[in-house]
């Protein structure tokens, strides 16, 4: 494929026209049509009703758009991230917090498989973390996705398996065994969150969860943070409310040290194993990856997520994570 045909095509949605399209590319409309009968011919069947006024995709247009962008985009970043030079070092992308508790799990086992086989973890957003896979810097992808909302993988670039399940929950500091902020709070005496910065992927999911509510609780954000390791340590620190998984903290609730602040709005997590499909060179890393990919196993598809209890404060979550 010429990535040029993926510009032609999306700039045609966008303009709706032939000419207007070729206009913006700068190219004739002649030569933008051959490059998008080029782009048809690749994908096996018409992606514009021709006869429409103003021009309109059809049903394979349709289903291709969404293809076309995640292409074009991940390519772009793909050009920014690097290769990995070490064929020998097994560098895996994992999102935010799953590198401190989970993935050291995951990958125990093949740790004493491979004991001499350097393993380099490295976080990304799911955009780097993709370009990281497309572009060789990674070979593999930890990341937790909402079962109700899953994380869009184009199938024919990468591969995917569930590997684990986790909970993403609500947490405060305890004293005593008692929590040190109570939900609902009050007007005069909101709880205090400490919340995720804008460019994390939970930054809106507090947001998200309180639209659910019948009736919302006196909230005020108290400080921001930029990883879920930082939020962990700020709520241990007594100052407030955040959403963390429970393999972060199941030692901590366990000990009485943290508290579930509101079982209601637990969140099942499904944790994916991320691969590309398309074939590397053979390398000793390329080996180690392929051994972690095939022993880990991948989970039914119908989550077994613990009922949340109907308890009040100081409910002891034990983790559902499953490895």
């Amino acid at each position: 494929m010429d990535l040029r045909w993926l510009d032609d095509f999306l700039t045609v949605l966008d303009c709706g026209s032939f000419t207007q399209a070729a206009q913006r590319r700068g190219v004739s409309q002649s030569g933008l049509s051959r490059r998008i009968q080029a782009l048809e011919q690749w994908v096996g069947a018409p992606l514009f009703d021709r006869l429409a006024q103003p021009l309109l995709p059809t049903a394979a247009g349709r289903r291709f758009a969404p293809l076309a962008i995640g292409l074009r985009s991940m390519f772009d970043a793909a050009r920014r991230h690097p290769p990995s030079r070490d064929p020998h070092t097994v560098a895996i992308a994992s999102s935010d917090g799953f590198e401190a508790g989970l993935l050291p799990l995951l990958l125990g086992r093949i740790r004493r498989q491979f004991p001499d086989t350097p393993l380099r973890v490295v976080g990304h957003d799911e955009r780097g973390a993709r370009a990281a896979l497309l572009s060789g810097q990674s070979l593999l992808w930890v990341v937790g996705q909402d079962p109700q909302a899953p994380i869009d993988l184009v199938p024919e670039l990468f591969h995917a398996k569930r590997v684990a399940r986790d909970r993403l929950m609500p947490v405060v500091g305890a004293r005593g065994g008692r929590p040190l902020f109570e939900l609902p709070g009050t007007r005069q005496r909101p709880v205090p969150v400490i919340d995720y910065a804008d460019a994390h992927p939970l930054a809106t999911f507090l947001s998200q969860r309180l639209a659910r509510e019948r009736t919302l609780p006196h909230l005020r954000v108290a400080c921001v943070a930029e990883s879920m390791q930082a939020l962990r340590a700020l709520v241990a620190q007594g100052l407030g409310l955040g959403m963390l998984y429970e393999s972060m903290v199941s030692d901590d609730l366990r000990a009485g040290e943290l508290l579930c602040a509101q079982p209601r709005w637990i969140s099942a997590v499904d944790v994916l194993m991320v691969r590309p499909r398309c074939a590397m060179r053979a390398s000793p890393a390329m080996a180690v990856a392929n051994a972690i990919w095939e022993q880990a196993t991948e989970l039914p598809e119908e989550p077994r997520h613990p009922p949340a209890t109907s308890a009040g404060r100081g409910a002891l979550l034990v983790s559902d994570v499953v490895v």
